[in-house]
Parts: C-alpha cells; structure tokens; sequence
C-alpha cells in the first residue's frame, strides 16, 4: 500500500460517498488505531471535498492519567494538522450497569452538542466492518429481531441537522493498520479494549476468533447477513410510516391507535412499536433499556385479543391496552418541579412548555371557564388565569392518590373523580400532570382549573399557558 495513498483508493473509495462537498465535520477522535486511520484519511479528503474538519475528543473522566496522556496526544495531533480541537470532560460518574450503552450514549451526546456549537453537518466515527461483526454477534447472543440484525448503519440522523457516519464500516481493521503501518502513523493503546469483563471484549478476543477458525469466511457471512436485513428494515421503515404518524404524545406517554396495528402483517407490528419503543427511549435518554422479545410478544399478543390488557416491560415503560389505543406509560413518578411565577419550564420528554405571566388586571370576558377546553386542540394550547400573588410556590408533578381540586373550605372533588367525568382516558389519569399548591391542585392543563382561583375584574392574576413543541410531528429520526 501506497504511503501516499489516496483517500479515493480501494477498499476506501465507497466511503468518501458519505460526505458532501463543502461541509463542516467533526471528526470523533480517540487516539486509537482506527480513530487515528481515520483522521489522516479525512485529512486527506478534505482538499478533494473542500471539508471543513475539526477534531473532537470525548474525556469520560474514569481512567485517571491514561486518559489525560489520550487526550493530551490527540490535541498534539490536531494542533500538528492545523486542525481545531475540541476536548468535551464529561461526568466522572461510572454507571452502575449496561455501561457500555450508557457511556456510548454520553459520547454521542456530548460529539452531537460540539457539532452543534460549530455548526457541522456531520460527525464521523471509525467503526469498522470488524465492530459491526461484533455487534451482530453481541445482539445475537443477547436476543434479537431480524432487524435487529442490520446492524450500525453506515450513516443515520445524530441530532437536528447533523448526520452520524461510519465511513469505515466496510473496512476491515487489518486494512486499517496497513493503511496506518503505511502513513506512520502513531496511536495510543487503550487497556481497557483488552478487559475480558466487557461482553463485546469478549466477543471480539474470544468468540470471534474461534469462529474464523472454524469458519474462515465468517466474516464475510455476516456482513451478508447485515446487508439483507438492513434491506428488509429499509423495506419496513417505510411501510411503518403511516403507523408512526399515527402515533399521539402526551405527558411522557406515547398512545397508539390499535386500529393502526390489528391486522397488520406482525413483522410490520413489531417494527411500529420498536420504533415507538426506541424514541420513548430517547426522549427519556435511556439508550440502556431494551425491550426485549418477551416484551415484544406479550404487546402483540395483548393487541391481537384485542381485550383490555397491561403488559409489564423492562425498562422504564408499560404498555396498556385499553378501548381503542394502546398506551406506553412512564413508570416513574415524573418530574416534581418548583416554580415561582413568573417564570416558564420546558418538560422535553412530554414536548410540552409552560410559562407563567404577570396580569396586572383580567376582566370577566378574558378569564377563561373552569372545566375542560372544548375540543383537542384547545387542550393541546390550554390557558389559565390565578387569582394567586406574583412569588407564590407552585409545583408541577404528576397527579397522586388523593389529590383534591382546591377549594377554600378544603373539600374540593377527588381530582381522580373529575378527570373520569371529563373524559381523561384511564390510563392517563394516573400520569397526568397537575400544578399544585401542597395537596391541593390548582390546575389540571387542557382539563379543568380551580374555579375558587378565578380572578374577579379588576383583580392582579397569573396567567398560564401550555404548548406542545411540535405537536403530531414523529420526534425521534432514526
């Protein structure tokens, strides 16, 4: 191999496919061999493309000197390149579990904000096609659907405007290492890609290898294997779509129409609601829980008896059946924040904004009724008014058992009871948010306020108001 190498040489060339002329990119650089390949050769391209490439290096804080002598060598290697740099520190907390997933997620989060501060379009990383063996063979291990074996795609949406891609995916390791052997480059060694503790670390230094041994052309099976059942999801993906649009958001919940599902061919079913599984997940920013294909089976066996039913997932949602939708409901108990008028909270799991404003006076025909807005859409944009002084502590939180509608004496409604009368479905009631005063409920927002706080005319009052961001618009791009 040419020590010049073009970067539009094989096995290369399909890679530079990935990129458009004229783009800013973040190249993810860990100091490794593969990271390290990778720079060189996108310092290479970005002549040919006229990129803008800048070096980004995420510190996750757990492995002490190593880790700043990594951090230390990559800053070296752009500053030699005439590249910026951009070292992200993140949060010395290991997590106590799945800490691959978690620590892969931080990552991702922390190379989509760099990209965002400098405005790139797309952010490479040096997976190979060895990484994507691994992972078939993890996924395989851990349990999977078929598209579930498509694997690490080559590029895919990161954040609003910037692209994740692989263009080594196709590339093997040992390519890479001649290619680098080639250009001289220096690389650091990380310990830890050798800690046998690790499930993929296994995979790669133990299972693996046996496998070539028995089969040498294993490899290439399952990078067939990959490239079939990446087609077969594409297939689905967009059959899935009208089910997708179909999908409703409130307070953290997602609420499928099951006349969107029954009678829909089942691999069609479970695609829908992996897909729906996967952007809860990521509202939630828990990329560590899996649904699992018990989880899976027991929401489509719940759908095709089509009786009211509640199926217990792992991770941090259920799923319900009841009448005509199927819920996925937080288990949690939700946020429980304080604010103090004025002020305005966004809730990015639920998509939902409030914001409080001082009225100095409101008359009788700009008081809104208590009791629920007419129709959906006004729920959606619901407002109320509070005879309540500017400072007074209020907290939103979901509803709990034994919450009341204020009124003065004390013996307001079981809120429980107001929301079945009003027509909350079941399975919300129990997650439904609430701005509260101590025990007593104030508001309960595109549903009912407490008439007791209706300003009188001529009277100073907060008003209230709720939005949806990006009402009936799918949120999660995959």
């Amino acid at each position: 191999m040419d020590g010049k190498m073009r970067p539009e040489a094989p096995p290369f060339r399909p890679a530079a496919d990935l990129f458009r002329p004229g783009e800013t990119v973040v190249a993810a650089v860990s100091g490794g061999l593969d990271s390290m390949a990778l720079l060189a050769w996108l310092d290479d391209l970005r002549s040919a493309l006229s990129l803008r490439l800048a070096v980004a290096h995420v510190h996750h804080g757990l492995r002490g000197p190593e880790a700043d002598a990594d951090a230390a060598f990559v800053a070296a290697e752009a500053q030699a390149r005439g590249l910026p740099f951009y070292l992200v520190r993140l949060a010395k907390d290991a997590p106590a579990a799945n800490v691959e997933a978690v620590l892969r997620a931080r990552r991702y989060r922390a190379l989509a904000a760099v990209a965002r501060r400098i405005r790139a379009q797309a952010v490479a990383v040096a997976h190979t096609a060895d990484d994507q063996r691994e992972t078939l063979l993890l996924k395989l291990l851990r349990g999977t659907s078929p598209m579930g074996l498509a694997g690490m795609p080559a590029e895919r949406p990161l954040a609003a405007g910037v692209r994740l891609v692989r263009p080594f995916l196709f590339v093997e390791r040992t390519a890479l290492a001649a290619y680098a052997r080639a250009r001289g480059l220096s690389y650091r060694h990380d310990r830890s890609n050798e800690d046998l503790r690790f499930f993929r670390n296994r995979i790669r230094h133990e299972l693996y290898p046996a496998l070539r041994e028995l089969s040498p052309a294993v490899g290439r099976h399952l990078d067939r294997l990959s490239r079939l059942a990446a087609e077969e999801a594409a297939h689905w993906d967009a059959a899935v779509r009208p089910v997708l649009g179909s999908v409703r958001w409130r307070y953290g919940a997602a609420i499928v129409p099951v006349s969107a599902l029954a009678g829909a061919p089942p691999p069609l079913q479970r695609r829908a609601i992996h897909l729906i599984w996967k952007c809860l997940l990521k509202l939630r920013d828990r990329p560590d829980a899996a649904l699992g294909l018990e989880g899976l089976d027991g929401v489509l066996q719940a759908i095709g008896r089509g009786a009211p039913a509640a199926v217990e997932l792992e991770g941090p949602f259920r799923a319900v059946l009841d009448g005509a939708d199927l819920y996925f409901l937080p288990k949690d108990p939700g946020p429980h924040w304080t604010v103090r008028p004025p002020a305005a909270i966004f809730w990015p799991e639920a998509r939902e904004r409030v914001s409080f404003f001082l009225r100095p006076a409101v008359g009788p025909a700009s008081a809104p009724p208590a009791g629920p807005a007419p129709t959906a859409a006004a729920r959606f944009g619901a407002a109320a008014v509070f005879r309540l002084a500017a400072g007074t502590p209020l907290v939103y939180r979901r509803r709990r058992p034994g919450d009341r509608l204020y009124r003065p004496d004390g013996r307001g409604p079981k809120l429980k009871d107001v929301l079945a009368e009003l027509g909350v479905p079941r399975p919300l009631r129990r997650i439904v948010p609430v701005w509260a005063a101590g025990r007593d409920v104030l508001w309960v927002p595109g549903w009912v306020q407490a008439e007791a706080l209706l300003p009188r005319p001529g009277e100073a009052a907060i008003e209230a108001r709720t939005e949806a961001i990006d009402a009936g618009v799918w949120p999660c791009p995959f």
